[in-house]
């Protein structure tokens, strides 16, 4: 089911991406937050407007991208993501989040 949690625990992994008035990106991602924990802390950092992503261990994760010489390093933003660094590279039935630059 959508939206459940591991164990149905209330503090879990979970992550979350929002925007700062200056037009600045936010990136929340960590183990062991309620959900008003992750809003507090995208809060605390200046986001405006803000919203949750994935939740547990297997799913989140945030990774950015080099482009050099015609491929593409993935780069994971902690260490400790369970998801493969290439995971947004090859093909899924999975769904998700970019967040892109504008000019």
């Amino acid at each position: 089911m959508w939206g459940k949690t591991v164990g149905n625990a209330a503090a879990v992994w979970r992550s979350g991406v929002g925007t700062r008035a200056d037009g600045s990106t936010v990136v929340v991602l960590g183990p062991s937050m309620t959900v008003g924990a992750l809003a507090q802390i995208l809060h605390d950092a200046g986001a405006v407007e803000a919203m949750q992503l994935d939740i547990n261990k297997d799913w989140t994760s945030f990774i950015t991208y080099s482009h050099s010489n015609g491929g593409n390093s993935p780069k994971k933003l902690t260490d400790d993501e369970t998801a493969a660094a290439d995971r947004y590279l090859q093909p899924s039935s999975r769904d998700f989040v970019a967040v892109m630059p504008h000019s």
